[in-house]
């Protein structure tokens, strides 16, 4: 059996060396295949360390050359099995080594799910050490066929340091050390890798084309598994304000110019999967992220949708004497009194707000000024509050005596929470000798594009 140095010497001549025309090619990389194999996983490791970064590129390339018989490099099944023997015996700093030398796309990415099948815990952090600041140039992947281009956006080395943490699942010490160890712009990349988008351009015909977005999200969405195992508030809030930053880029990609294959449903299955993730510290996960100040707007909306303001809450601002003005959103009580506008039967009448508006709006009347007891089907303590709409576009009466109404609806919600120890109005006027009052209000535009009857 050859010794480390041997082995080392030997791959270092085998890659200059293919024989007439390459021919000799496919043998020696077996040859080399079995000779690590035979090596235990220390020397396996040594042998890699003595051969030099240029004379690990040749390998790789010769692993990738395609060739008639002999000098044709491995199969998709060799090549893997190579992989697998290499995450077997090598450490983090030699797998990077061999990442870096095998640098396509494909191989980067089979390198990571080596390492996540077959590498023990301590490899397995020092490889993701190695790559993270691989991640930085946030490559891609473009393949043009017939009249259409498509790439895949998510950076390679990411999408290997994602399998490596995915297969952490287990080991709940290792995942945390893991994530605390990585920077947020790596953990972004990461994250942005497990939606394996892709953008496809398609040309009708020449001088118009156009462009699609779709998403795979099966990878990120296995993270926010393994990080619920997580016992850390802190790395469960790391994990969760990327992933919501993806869920961010979906939501962005549902609409005109950019066409969307189930954006809609990507975006409901990770809101889903945050939303568990959430729930398994709600507390922490909330004080971590507003310590850290690393939410967007959009989640922050769908975070206080999660914890909603009830009647304590209302009242506690209200003792606080701050008197600062809040909206419905920051209550967490817009998506509930928007849905309420539109449902029918609400406050005991006949159809929805909404649709009574449009029958308006059909006779000619665009706005409209009600109030409305939303304590009576929201939370007690809202009492009355007051609701605006305009309606702003176009009312076509049809042949068939039907309405073609396009435009949208402006809303605007107001109240003062104040008084909320004279309940029975014994006193006249505001009576608030305990509290400050304050403002809450709520501005959302609904759009309108339908065919109406009276």
């Amino acid at each position: 059996m050859a010794t480390t140095a041997e082995v080392a010497r030997n791959v270092s001549q085998r890659v200059h060396n293919d024989g007439f025309l390459g021919l000799g090619r496919n043998d020696s990389l077996k040859q080399t295949v079995r000779e690590l194999k035979d090596l235990s996983k220390d020397e396996r490791n040594a042998a890699i360390g003595q051969i030099s970064d240029t004379d690990l590129r040749a390998l790789a390339d010769d692993v990738n050359a395609s060739g008639l018989f002999g000098a044709s490099g491995l199969s998709a099944d060799e090549r893997r099995d190579l992989f697998n023997t290499l995450a077997q015996g090598l450490d983090g700093q030699q797998l990077g080594r061999m990442a870096q030398a095998f640098d396509s796309r494909q191989d980067v990415i089979a390198m990571g799910q080596a390492v996540a099948r077959h590498a023990d815990a301590e490899t397995k952090l020092a490889f993701i050490e190695e790559m993270a600041p691989r991640t930085a140039n946030g490559d891609s992947h473009t393949q043009a066929y017939l009249g259409a281009v498509s790439t895949e956006t998510g950076d390679k080395e990411a999408e290997a340091i994602l399998d490596v943490l995915n297969s952490l699942g287990g080991d709940a010490a290792s995942f945390n050390q893991a994530i605390q160890k990585m920077d947020d712009k790596t953990l972004q990349a990461v994250v942005d890798a497990g939606l394996n988008k892709t953008t496809t351009t398609t040309v009708i015909d020449p001088g118009a084309a156009t462009t699609s977005v779709s998403y795979d999200p099966q990878q990120l969405e296995k993270l926010l598994e393994v990080a619920k195992g997580s016992a850390d508030p802190a790395v469960k809030a790391r994990v969760f304000a990327a992933a919501s930053e993806g869920l961010d880029q979906v939501r962005a990609d549902t609409g005109f110019p950019v066409g969307n294959v189930g954006a809609d449903k990507v975006a409901q299955s990770l809101q889903g999967k945050l939303t568990r993730l959430m729930q398994t510290d709600a507390s922490g996960i909330t004080e971590q992220l507003n310590d850290a100040k690393s939410i967007n707007a959009s989640t922050q909306e769908w975070l206080n949708q999660l914890n909603p303001w009830g009647n304590m809450r209302m009242y506690k601002h209200y003792a606080d004497n701050s008197g600062k003005p809040m909206t419905l959103t920051e209550r967490g009580l817009s998506v509930d009194l928007k849905q309420l506008v539109n449902q029918d039967g609400a406050f005991g009448k006949e159809g929805s707000i909404q649709g009574r508006f449009i029958q308006q709006v059909i006779q000619g009347e665009t706005r409209f000024k009600n109030a409305y007891k939303w304590g009576d089907e929201m939370v007690w303590a809202m009492g009355s509050g007051m609701l605006e709409g305009e309606f702003k576009g176009t009312v076509v009466k049809q042949d068939d005596g039907a309405y073609k109404i396009t435009g949208h609806i402006e809303y605007h919600y107001t109240d003062r929470f104040e008084d909320p120890y004279d309940t029975f109005n014994w006193v006249h006027g505001s009576w608030d000798p305990y509290g400050t009052p304050y403002d809450v209000e709520e501005r959302w535009t609904v759009p309108i594009d339908g065919v109406y009857s009276q």
